[in-house]
């Protein structure tokens, strides 16, 4: 039996069919998930008609992720592909999970040349493959349409690998260039890929039988002048970046020292996974308890080949250090999943070299028949553990439940009920976020919302204000406050609250519809038709800012142009009042 399984394995087609239905198929389904409450909504949902205009790929190319904590971000590559998908499927996130899963693919398909090109069997290559290809950990990367960026990163770290090992092999340039030129692209979708040349230089040293000490000189003053420019670039680019608190140095290493507990138990056994892991939730006793298990096997269990296991070990470590130090530098508090993507290809390098006792030896189809139901068992935690990612709700959920001491869950899982007008659930969830940290100025907004929904137009006065307190900018705060002053009638209150909100935020055609309709009340029509207009600049199909500018117009004595506004709103398919039409036509003598 086993040797029919081994003949299939070293069949081409058959290895390259296997990785590609197991790649695709467990994760079909999530072509049909929706978008996510966590980042989706300033990466790709509010500013879905910029992504689907062309011409603002300039703009990808030299502004920082998104504003705030982002703007430590310079990810382009991550945004370009954001604009395919928007484009393509015409802002439906059919598109941009479909990438996702053809991402996981290409990068599943890479690591089997990978592990191929390091000189492993075409059976343990493809068992390590299908290892990476159904691990529980990968689930977020191709999942959550924003954790992508390490499927992305993966593809042009292994591609440039790929061509590194050739270009060592061979001496032939055109595949240093190509190795170059894709640890560029490399760099432009994730800070990590800076590793990629430390990498390439241990396996230079550690493990190429070619060594030429002025070759690799040479190449690295060229990868400096690659890397320093892209520094340089996304220095100038992320110029004011808001600052982050630094903790102490004792506080990091501990912090380093858990994480590393967390990685390595969840590569083993993908227990307590998270959608938004952090330390403050997870109890990292059972984590630290495999890691020092899995390390006194293998020291019982012994090595193969040590360079091959250090140069794995380092793979990993190098890959998963920076993310990680950005994670407790900052105590930031939480460290997703996605970011083991990459660093769990240099677990499996390290883990293909752990010595096989003498007896399970002499029976490689019982080791094979170990590993196939350890993948398989994966497989099946792995389409389970998708579900998590299905939806708002199912998102919501599972925040809360997996990180309840973080203050954004409650938040995301309130919105959710907030949507679907569960405002007394939805103020619960509010106030326990507000409680953990109550230096938010959305939830401040949102729960003055549900007061101002709910007829509690004090306690949201209240909120609003409190949320313009902890950011002067956020300026819809300042347009609820200006509707509140609106329906208690007092419209130069009204006026000016909604003033203010229009400096900060311009490009909101409700914000200039709704001070139109204070200014008719104090019967200011031509500012009332100003701000009519510019609504309609904004949105040419706002029926009700055209038939706004007609009443406007009509009290201005402008009979033409009245007749001309109410005829558009007849055009788009909106209500037409018949009695201003019949007055208009009586001014204009139309019979």
């Amino acid at each position: 039996m086993y040797q029919i399984i081994r003949k299939y394995f070293n069949s081409q087609y058959f290895v390259y069919i296997t990785i590609l239905l197991l790649s695709t198929l467990p994760f079909f389904h999530t072509i049909f998930f929706s978008f996510s409450p966590l980042d989706d909504a300033v990466l790709i949902l509010g500013r879905m008609q910029w992504l689907q205009n062309y011409n603002n790929i300039h703009s990808i190319l030299t502004e920082p992720l998104y504003a705030g904590i982002g703007n430590y971000y310079y990810r382009p590559i991550l945004i370009l592909t954001f604009m395919l998908d928007a484009i393509t499927g015409n802002g439906s996130p059919i598109s941009f999970h479909i990438s996702n899963v053809c991402y996981h693919v290409i990068s599943s398909l890479l690591v089997f040349e990978v592990l191929k090109k390091l000189n492993l069997s075409r059976v343990v290559s493809l068992l390590g493959t299908l290892f990476f290809v159904l691990h529980p950990v990968n689930i977020s990367a191709i999942s959550w349409i924003p954790g992508r960026n390490d499927t992305l990163l993966t593809i042009f770290i292994l591609a440039s690998f790929l061509q590194w090992i050739k270009f060592v092999n061979s001496g032939d340039n055109k595949y240093l260039l190509l190795h170059l030129l894709l640890y560029l692209i490399a760099l432009l979708t994730k800070e990590n890929a800076i590793v990629l040349p430390v990498i390439s230089t241990i396996y230079y040293y550690l493990i190429s039988p070619r060594h030429s000490k002025s070759q690799i000189i040479k190449i690295l003053i060229i990868w400096s002048f690659i890397t320093i420019s892209w520094l340089i670039t996304r220095s100038a680019i992320l110029s004011n970046p808001q600052s982050i608190d630094v903790q102490s140095f004792s506080q990091i290493i501990l912090d380093l020292m858990i994480i590393f507990c967390l990685s390595v138990g969840k590569l083993i056994f993908p227990l307590n996974q998270a959608i938004a892991p952090n330390l403050l939730d997870i109890n990292p006793v059972y984590h630290i308890l495999i890691t020092i298990t899995f390390g006194l096997v293998l020291w019982i269990m012994g090595i193969k080949n040590k360079r091959f296991a250090l140069f794995g070990c380092l793979w990993a470590l190098g890959f998963a250090l920076l993310p990680e130090l950005w994670v407790t530098l900052f105590n930031i508090g939480y460290s997703y999943e996605h970011r083991l993507y990459l660093p769990l290809i240099g677990f499996i390098i390290f883990i293909s070299q752990v010595k096989i006792p003498g007896r399970f030896s002499q029976s490689p189809g019982s080791i094979l028949f170990i590993t196939i139901i350890l993948i398989t068992a994966f497989g099946v935690k792995s389409i389970f553990r998708s579900l998590a990612y299905k939806n708002y709700r199912n998102f919501s959920i599972s925040l809360v439940e997996e990180s309840p001491s973080m203050p954004f869950a409650h938040k995301f899982r309130g919105d959710v009920l907030y949507h679907f007008q569960k405002f007394d659930e939805a103020e619960i969830y509010y106030n326990r976020s507000l409680e953990m940290s109550p230096y938010q100025a959305d939830v401040y907004f949102y729960r003055g919302s549900i007061n101002q929904l709910t007829g509690k137009d004090s306690l949201a006065i209240i909120d609003f204000n409190t949320a313009l307190e902890i950011d002067p900018s956020y300026h819809p705060a300042y347009f609820s406050l200006g509707a509140i002053f609106a329906i208690m009638e007092n419209q130069y209150e009204a006026i000016q609250l909604i003033s203010n909100a229009i400096s900060l935020c311009n490009t909101d055609p409700k914000y200039f519809f709704e001070r139109g309709n204070q200014y008719m009340k104090t019967k200011e029509y031509d500012l009332a038709a100003a701000d009519f207009t510019e609504s309609i600049l904004l949105d040419p199909t706002f029926t009700a800012a055209y038939h706004n500018r007609s009443v406007c117009k009509y009290a201005l004595g402008d009979y033409d142009g009245s007749l001309f506004d109410l005829l558009e709103v007849e055009n788009l398919g909106g209500e037409v009042v018949i009695s201003l039409l019949d007055s208009i036509k009586y001014k204009l003598h139309i019979h």
